[in-house]
């Protein structure tokens, strides 16, 4: 009868029963050990709900666990920076749970059962889950570094909170399964005829801080990912006023952007002139790559996730980068600058994370591969001029440079924290005791090449 059950149409039953005793006996009684969670009803209900999905094919990786835990513990943040529900014994609890788990489900293959692969899907992150909640109890916060460097520019509509630009760091995304709503009939009333008009997801930041893991002594920059659409983002940007005296009011959670300022081989910084039909911040300079994550699959463009789900705004930079200027560039080629808060006239407290990247190129034959740009997705952004600049040709070059680029209200908000971040990262001086921004300076000719884009191919 066993077999019978197994190999015919009990085997549904069967798988079920499996998934769901072996989950509710392992992670369940951690949970529950390791916080505060919600009666038996609701916790039965959420098993029920993960292993019918899992039967029934649809997507499951580690972050649909991880975005599961969230759900079972009832927070707005990522379960491994919940600190006030499973802090970091509760992750060690969570981890030996799902060590539990992928041991009771390959115990439990049976020979010959139709769908011994969900059972074995399952033991794979059950795995790869309990590695990660292992790895993150072993990080601490770091409260001593995250007072922002306020960057007041005013006078010319910006306004900027820099992050983290003095450490050096690694970074790290945990998902969570929050979705902002979809604002009907924002981008018909606002998306001018240039603009494209779609309704991507993009990343929304609930929680970002400093973290040092006590097992390697690295500081990782961690931020808490959920989702939002482009119509709630433009619902965001209200406007603002410069010319109050107060700063701007505090947005604790927005989407968040990403903005790259390469270094060539030949020294130079690159900053490119945005087009005049581009969708934001249009006829400005800016960093050379700018852009989004996009957290779901659309025509042409596959969602910036990796293989565990969790999205991976690294990748979305070198998508970025090759649709934009044609330049090839993998994530690890990708150094964090830090992380700011913008204020302008086009956004409203969205956050934009700062990055670089060291070309193995002279500025020039970047710019030439600006022809392999992609012109449906990208290309259509960037105008006719690149900007290289030296910012260390001699010991005045930086402090000209800087000057320049808060002086001119030519310049992108996101291309200003970025310069002053990588300048900081690069110099044993503070930048912010410089007063830049306080008086006009005159573009620094002598250390800037203009270069033209090329005409991509068709």
């Amino acid at each position: 009868m066993a077999f019978i059950a197994a190999t015919g149409p009990g085997a549904r039953l069967i798988i079920f029963l499996i998934l769901f005793l072996a989950r509710w006996q392992t992670v369940v009684r951690a949970a529950r050990h390791a916080g505060p969670v919600a009666g038996k009803a609701y916790l039965a209900g959420k098993v029920r709900e993960i292993v019918r999905a899992q039967y029934a094919g649809t997507p499951y990786t580690m972050a649909t666990e991880l975005e599961w835990l969230c759900e079972l513990y009832q927070t707005g943040l990522p379960i491994v920076m919940a600190d006030e529900l499973a802090g970091r014994e509760g992750l060690r609890l969570l981890a030996t749970g799902y060590e539990r788990l992928a041991g009771h489900c390959r115990a439990r293959l049976i020979f010959g059962a139709r769908n011994n692969d969900v059972i074995s899907r399952q033991a794979h992150i059950a795995d790869q889950t309990a590695e990660l909640l292992q790895r993150n109890s072993l990080q601490l916060v770091d409260g001593g570094s995250t007072l922002p460097e306020i960057i007041d520019l005013r006078r010319h509509g910006s306004y900027i909170k820099l992050m983290y630009a003095t450490v050096s760091m690694e970074f790290e995304v945990s998902p969570h399964p929050s979705r902002q709503p979809t604002m009907s009939g924002v981008l018909q009333e606002i998306s001018a005829s240039a603009k494209p008009r779609f309704e991507g997801i993009l990343p929304f930041l609930l929680e970002h801080r400093l973290e040092l893991d006590s097992g390697s002594g690295r500081t990782i920059l961690h931020l808490g990912i959920g989702e939002i659409p482009y119509s709630n983002l433009l619902a965001r940007n209200t406007p603002w006023d410069p010319q109050d005296a107060a700063p701007p009011a505090d947005v604790a959670q927005h989407a968040v952007s990403l903005a790259v300022i390469p270094v060539t081989s030949d020294g130079r910084l690159l900053l490119s002139l945005r087009a005049p039909g581009a969708g934001s911040y249009a006829g400005m300079i800016g960093p050379y790559i700018t852009g989004n994550a996009e957290l779901r699959d659309r025509r042409g463009v596959a969602a910036d996730r990796d293989e565990r789900g969790i999205p991976d705004l690294l990748r979305a930079a070198c998508r970025e980068g090759k649709e934009e200027v044609g330049l090839p560039m993998e994530p690890a080629d990708l150094k964090i600058l830090g992380l700011a808060q913008i204020w302008s006239a086009e956004d409203t407290g969205i956050y934009c994370l700062l990055l670089s990247a060291t070309l193995p190129m002279t500025a020039s034959e970047a710019v030439r591969l600006t022809r392999y740009s992609d012109p449906v997705e990208g290309s259509w952004e960037v105008g006719s001029e690149i900007y290289a600049v030296s910012l260390w040709e001699d010991s005045q070059s930086m402090r000209e440079v800087l000057r320049w680029i808060t002086s001119d209200e030519e310049v992108m908000p996101q291309a200003v924290a970025c310069m002053i971040a990588l300048a900081e990262k690069t110099s044993e001086v503070r930048t912010k005791s410089w007063g830049y921004g306080v008086t006009a300076s005159a573009r620094p000719d002598r250390l800037i090449a203009v270069l033209r884009t090329h005409h991509p191919y068709r």
